[in-house]
């Protein structure tokens, strides 16, 4: 039958279609034996969902199997076989540059060269992908959605993918696959200072410790700490916080010190501060979002504070009054009191899960 008339059919519903593969939305798994594509006719498109035949862009097959609804979109249900009858050289991947696969606008099929240069999904082992952008070098970047496998930023990639659009930008939809072309090697760090050690520039990679103070008339001059004064580090896991105050997943809006000087709040909302195990939750979801206050007392002023956090599709925290997440890395601060507020990272990225607080402070 056509695609049209297997749409129009019950679920259950054995069928089988005649039509071309019109892109792969997750590629093939050695490991489970399935890949899923979109098939494509005269009369429209139809999702094949976990395909048990290896097929690629362009082939022409006859797949059979069974009709199946998933979030009120038709497709075809997992375990449908296909038989590959011919191939349609229409489809074939062509190599382009990332601007003339922007202006080829979504349905093109593509093979794409860039940098790696911001990683918007962290890797997900279960799903072995992740979503990156990647730029040209001459302004010109775009989103790879889902691709699969692991990169790193700074790595050369050649990509081979579908695109699509999302929110009116032109993006490689989800199944792209790519090839190493060169793994990016850390070697231009930035300057170490007293606050935070050299950084790769490209992929932020520290690279040792941080460097002595900078005394100039008895003070730092990065830090403002006292000669003879040296900055105080007090650090706790959740985990151990947990225990020692007797915590539950009921206990919400934690108040609790890292040390006789350092201070910590849990606020912002009902669900706000939950504990679980080894970490506390904080919902970006509430209303006002759920927040961390990190206070030190009188005749002290914060250096830096590093926020541990369980990373993947998670919300972010801020320093108030930014735009930059600051999970799992340290960050100069300044004055008796921060705010980091959390903030929701696409549909999935709902709550901060926090792991560990580390906060350096002086005399002032």
């Amino acid at each position: 039958m056509t695609i049209a008339e297997a749409i129009a059919a019950d679920d259950g519903k054995k069928v089988s279609i005649n039509a071309t593969v019109a892109s792969i939305t997750t590629a093939w798994s050695d490991s489970y034996g399935n890949i899923t594509v979109v098939l494509k006719d005269s009369t429209g498109t139809l999702t094949a969902y976990r395909l048990a035949t290896n097929v690629t862009v362009g082939d022409i097959v006859t797949v059979t199997g069974t009709m199946a609804t998933h979030s009120s979109n038709r497709q075809i249900a997992a375990g449908a076989t296909a038989t590959i009858t011919g191939h349609d050289t229409s489809y074939d991947y062509v190599e382009m540059t990332i601007a003339e696969a922007i202006a080829a606008g979504a349905g093109a099929n593509v093979i794409i060269t860039g940098t790696v240069d911001e990683i918007t999904t962290a890797y997900s082992s279960s799903y072995n992908n992740i979503s990156v952008y990647i730029n040209d070098g001459e302004g010109n970047r775009i989103q790879l959605y889902r691709l699969t496998g692991n990169v790193g930023l700074g790595d050369v990639i050649k990509v081979k993918g579908s695109t699509s659009e999302y929110s009116g930008a032109v993006q490689i939809g989800a199944g792209a696959t790519f090839e190493m072309v060169t793994e990016h090697v850390c070697s231009t760090y930035t300057e170490a200072t007293c606050t935070a050690p050299a950084k790769c520039t490209v992929c932020g990679t520290a690279n040792g410790d941080v460097a002595d103070h900078t005394f100039v008339d008895g003070t730092c001059s990065v830090c403002g700490a006292t000669e003879g004064a040296e900055p105080v580090t007090v650090s706790k896991t959740i985990a151990e916080l947990i225990t020692a105050n007797g915590w539950t997943n009921t206990t919400i809006k934690q108040s609790f010190t890292l040390d006789d000087v350092v201070s910590v709040n849990v606020n912002g909302g009902s669900n706000s501060g939950k504990a679980y195990s080894d970490h506390i939750r904080i919902y970006a979801t509430d209303s006002p979002a759920g927040s961390l206050t990190i206070s030190v007392a009188e005749g002290y002023e914060l250096v830096s504070v590093k926020i541990s956090a369980v990373t993947g599709t998670y919300a972010f925290l801020y320093v108030d009054g930014t735009t930059t997440d600051i999970c799992n890395q340290t960050v100069s601060v300044s004055g008796s009191s921060v705010l980091l507020n959390s903030v929701k990272n696409g549909s999935d990225g709902k709550q901060v899960r926090v792991t560990a607080i580390e906060v350096v402070y002086k005399p002032v």
